[in-house]
């Protein structure tokens, strides 16, 4: 035993798990990260479909705050990248980041769920909210049927859906 009181291990803390998962977390993302952007930008990884699923998560969370202050209801089909604004803070979610050009939005909202009431919905999770679409204008809206034939991240077209969460679909599929 070391004259100190201790064992006579290192002088070097010991970190709790709690640290060691905050650390993981952070290395597991800049994996990530760092992965995506030395992919070349057409690469089913690109970090563009990346950004997609990230904006149009941000953009799912921002209809579902908007039902907060309207009665639980989405906004209306023609206006709801417009309605949201105020909730997202930021208009570039709104925009794909693998549509170029200016004015160029590439998503959609489902046109039948506009004004709806989300008390209504059996299964929010089988719901396709916002997706990318053909239609690249602004507040783009539709019954879910200008999802690209020719998918815009590689082999897969993104989606969000009305419980909030975001990811890849293969062509002609609706469902995560």
């Amino acid at each position: 035993m070391a004259t100190d009181g201790t064992s006579g291990s290192s002088n070097v803390s010991k970190m709790s798990t709690g640290e060691w998962i905050v650390i993981i977390a952070v290395l597991a993302i800049l994996v990530v990260i760092v992965g995506a952007a030395l992919r070349p930008s057409g690469e089913e990884g690109s970090a563009s479909r990346f950004w997609c699923v990230s904006n149009l998560h941000r953009l799912a969370v921002g209809m579902l705050e908007y039902t907060d202050d309207h009665d639980d209801r989405l906004p209306p089909r023609d206006v709801w990248s417009d309605a949201i604004l105020p909730v997202t803070g930021d208009p570039s979610f709104a925009h794909c980041p693998a549509v170029k050009g200016p004015g160029l939005f590439g998503y959609a909202f489902n046109s039948r769920l506009g004004l709806s009431g989300l008390s209504g919905i059996p299964d929010p999770s089988a719901v396709p909210l916002i997706y990318d679409s053909v239609n690249l204008g602004a507040n783009a809206s539709d019954p879910v049927s200008s999802i690209p034939a020719r998918p815009r991240h590689g082999r897969v077209n993104n989606m969000a859906y009305l419980d909030g969460f975001a990811g890849r679909v293969r062509p002609g599929n609706r469902t995560r």
